[in-house]
This record gives C-alpha cells, sequence and structure tokens, in this order.
C-alpha cells in the first residue's frame, strides 16, 4: 500500500467514524441518512464494477460476472432511492442480506487462510463474526427505525476501523531474487 493510499484510508475511516457519531446522535434523522448512504453506496458500486467491466473485464475469463453484478446492484441502489420514503422494513432486509452475505464470504475466506497459514485468517473471523450478528441482530429488530440506525452506524463503524487498523499495519513485500 503506498503513502497516499494510507492517508486516503485513514481519512475516509475517519469521515466515516465522524458520520456514524452524527447518524447516532438523532436516529430519527439518521434513519433518512442510513437510506441515502446505504442507496448512494450501492449506486456508487454497481457503477464501478460497470466500469470495471467496459473498460477491463470484458476481455478477461469471467468478466461477464462483473456486468451481472453491476447491473444488479446498480438496480438495487436504484430500487432503495425509490421506496425510501416507503418502509425502511426493506432497508433493514438489505442489511440483513448484505451483512449475511459478507459474513458467510469472510468467514470462508479465513478458513482458507487459515488452511493456508495466513495469520490474516484471524482478522477475516472476527470480521465474518461481526457481520453475522449483525445479520442477526437485523431479523430480530426488524420493525425498529432507531435499531436500524444502530445497526448501520455499528456495522459501518467497525469497519472504518478496520480501515484505519489496516492502513496503519506494515505491508510485507516479498522480493523474488
Amino acid at each position: 500500500m503506498t503513502n497516499l493510499q494510507r492517508i486516503t484510508n485513514i481519512t475516509l475511516g475517519i469521515v466515516i467514524m465522524v458520520l456514524c457519531i452524527i447518524m447516532i446522535s438523532d436516529p430519527v434523522r439518521g434513519a433518512a441518512l442510513t437510506v441515502f448512504c446505504l442507496s448512494i453506496t450501492l449506486v456508487v458500486t454497481g457503477i464501478k464494477y460497470l466500469g470495471t467491466y467496459f473498460f477491463m473485464a470484458r476481455h478477461m475469463v469471467g468478466g461477464k460476472a462483473l456486468l451481472y453484478m453491476g447491473l444488479i446492484i446498480l438496480d438495487l441502489g436504484m430500487f432503495t432511492i425509490a421506496i425510501a420514503d416507503s418502509s425502511y422494513f426493506y432497508i433493514m432486509l438489505y442489511l440483513f442480506g448484505s451483512n449475511a452475505l459478507v459474513g458467510v464470504i469472510h468467514i470462508l475466506r479465513s478458513r482458507e487462510a487459515k488452511r493456508m497459514e495466513s495469520p490474516s485468517w484471524k482478522v477475516n473471523l472476527s470480521i465474518g463474526a461481526v457481520n453475522i450478528l449483525m445479520a442477526v441482530l437485523c431479523i430480530i429488530f426488524i420493525d425498529s427505525t432507531v435499531i436500524l440506525v444502530y445497526i448501520y452506524c455499528a456495522g459501518l463503524f467497525y469497519s472504518a476501523v478496520v480501515r484505519v487498523i489496516s492502513a496503519l499495519r506494515r505491508t510485507e513485500i516479498a522480493y523474488i531474487p
């Protein structure tokens, strides 16, 4: 990781932490801000995947998977913007689905890293466990908009802390003679 990437990740992590504190301080307005952040994140991620496909991945093996993922994520982001005022129930289902999926992926990655004796398996396992816990909390408190803000902010704050920690960690460079 270059120094510019480190500074960018630390700055972005601090901005996300401040945003979480602002959203938690007023949970009623924080619910609308949560929906806005979630929908913008989905739209930007979808556009990023589509851009990656059109500029690079269309010539690669399995590149169409990025096209399909980009279209689906962009569609989910647009749909989230469209239903933002109607119900927070669907937003809580989005949080459940995304946290459960990310949690399972990180747990599977940690198993693979442990099998290869990599020291990063503990970090992946902790990220996966926290995401699974967030998914369970989403199902338990599916009707509460205040809990929606708290769950979203907790997950966002945790990811910001992990981002800052990973930016401060020394990277190892393997030299091949």
